[in-house]
């Protein structure tokens, strides 16, 4: 039970500081002080937003995956060296832990 609160709160953890902290840095002037989204660069915004989606879906899966495969999806993150590597496998891990969960409640309430 402790190791799964653990791999949770890690999931959570990182998705705020990879997803949120670096959505808010690049687009900090936008949010934080209230300046037109063309003073930032294209990529920039592009990069906060791609970062934003990505910290969403990575506590989207530490909140509702199977423990199994929250430890498969968070591996990478503790190795930490090559950690954008793995984001694509990490994200069909995370999907189809996701959909098999939402297609299981699905079927229950029938």
């Amino acid at each position: 039970m402790e190791s799964s609160i653990a791999m949770r709160i890690t999931g959570v953890l990182a998705a705020l500081l990879l997803g949120g902290g670096t959505a808010a840095f690049l687009l900090g002037p936008v949010l934080f002080e209230h300046m037109p989204v063309s003073a930032i660069s294209t990529s920039a915004f592009v990069a906060g937003i791609g970062f934003a989606v990505f910290g969403v879906w990575l506590f989207l899966v530490s909140c509702v995956a199977p423990l199994d495969d929250l430890k498969e999806v968070l591996e990478p993150f503790q190795g930490g060296e090559a950690v954008v590597l793995f984001l694509p496998y990490m994200l069909v891990v995370g999907t189809r832990s996701i959909w098999r969960v939402l297609m299981r409640r699905t079927s229950n309430e029938l």
